[in-house]
């Protein structure tokens, strides 16, 4: 998966909240594997994943209902986006 950015991550949070609460968890993990897969097949294939994009956890959540406009950060955002960070980082082998 491609090193994630700020938009990445505001694209990942406006996709988790879209979600129920009792499901954030398992989209974050959802759209890191897909974001993964699609970096993987890029690499070998040299073309964007049919479905995943090209790598970006922002392509990938892209293909998933989002919430509109800019989201803010209250504490419902915040533990989603732990979720997000969480997934990323089991993803890399680091613990947060």
């Amino acid at each position: 998966m491609r090193a994630l950015t700020w938009g990445d991550l505001g694209a990942a949070l406006a996709t988790v909240m879209a979600a129920p609460p009792d499901a954030r968890a398992a989209l974050a993990q959802r759209i890191v594997s897909e974001a993964d897969t699609a970096d993987r097949w890029r690499k070998r294939l040299r073309r964007a994943h049919p479905c995943y994009g090209l790598g970006s956890l922002m392509t990938a959540a892209q293909g998933h209902p989002q919430l509109g406009g800019a989201p803010t950060i209250g504490p419902a955002e915040a533990e989603a986006l732990v979720a997000i960070l969480r997934a990323w980082g089991a993803r890399r082998g680091v613990v947060l």
